[in-house]
């Protein structure tokens, strides 16, 4: 499940997707690699700056992480009913899900923002432990 609520009114950066393969391209997602980092930014579309965009959680899981680092700025991490994968949501404006909060899958967690260590409005979402990112946005 697409983790940005207008997905209309938004635009994916390849953050690190691995491996680099031809079906990227067919989702439209482009940018740079950094790393072997199973993540993409999500960001406004150009003139949606002003819009509020929700955090869904893309699975049924448990929040094990909720915080505010440097880096990270306001940050979430929804680990998956099988114990391993984990979905983290970095530059957060607000994080509605609690620490052991049980979440559902499309359940509002969070508003995207711009954090931490950011340079405009997005969220940064990686997963670990799990599909490629790819699988769950589309």
């Amino acid at each position: 499940m697409y983790p940005i609520q207008p997905k209309d009114k938004s635009v994916i950066t390849v953050y690190g997707v691995y491996p680099k393969t031809p079906s990227l391209d067919a989702l439209g997602l482009s940018g740079k690699q950094h790393g072997n980092r199973n993540a993409v930014d999500i960001a406004p579309r150009v003139g949606c700056e002003e819009l509020i965009f929700s955090v869904v959680a893309p699975f049924d899981g448990v929040i094990i992480e909720r915080g505010q680092a440097p880096e990270r700025g306001i940050y979430l991490t929804l680990l998956y009913v099988d114990g391993k994968m984990k979905a983290l949501f970095y530059h957060l404006d607000r994080a509605y899900a609690m620490m052991g909060q049980h979440i559902k899958k499309g359940q509002i967690i969070g508003i995207m923002g711009n954090t931490g260590k950011s340079t405009r409005k997005h969220t940064h979402f990686e997963i670990r432990d799990g599909l490629p990112i790819k699988e769950i946005l589309t």
